[in-house]
């Protein structure tokens, strides 16, 4: 009944309706295939319903898609969102830190956007790492960048160390000559 009420809805009231999921992907973890396709039975006869299926880790939204035994095969368009260009990202971020009261230097929004080369996810994550400097410091340079990132890396190189150790010797060769 839950997965027919939007369907209802739209119909009473005559509207179109549209759901998103945020970390679709998830629901692998959940109950995995059978779930999936209980929610696209019943997703596909919503005639008035859109729904939006987003995630941090497209290549499992890609398999539910992509895969031809996928329950989800096919079921939409796919956009990606790739790079948000610094202009259009910074009235964000500088309203964000303003408003807990962090100076940024003119600098310090172009050095994160180097760095994370405006890949969304990068940039939040990066700008999370720099927030408790900033609350410090009551200000960004370029510099704290730079310090965020290496605790970033810092906190992150066990999974980097366990990927180079799946590595075999002539993929750690080519690496080490790139």
């Amino acid at each position: 009944r839950a997965l027919e009420l939007p369907a209802r809805l739209t119909k009473a009231r005559k509207t179109k309706l549209v759901i998103a999921f945020d970390e679709f992907q998830e629901i692998r973890a959940l109950d995995g295939t059978r779930l999936e396709k209980t929610l696209r039975a019943a997703f596909q006869g919503h005639r008035q319903v859109g729904y939006l299926f987003a995630g941090s880790k497209p290549h499992l939204l890609r398999q539910m898609t992509d895969d031809p035994e996928a329950a989800f095969y096919r079921f939409g368009r796919i956009l990606e969102l790739g790079v948000i260009a610094e202009p259009a990202f910074r009235p964000y971020l500088e309203a964000r830190f303003r408003r807990a009261k962090i100076a940024l230097a003119p600098e310090s929004i172009p050095a994160v956007f180097r760095v994370s080369a405006g890949v969304p996810y990068y940039v939040m994550w990066l700008c999370h790492a720099l927030w408790p400097i900033g609350l410090r410091k009551s200000a960004l340079e370029p510099l704290h960048v730079k310090e965020a990132v290496e605790q970033l890396l810092a906190e992150t190189q066990h999974f980097f160390a366990g990927v180079w150790d799946r590595l075999t010797l002539s993929q750690r060769r080519g690496l080490v000559a790139l």
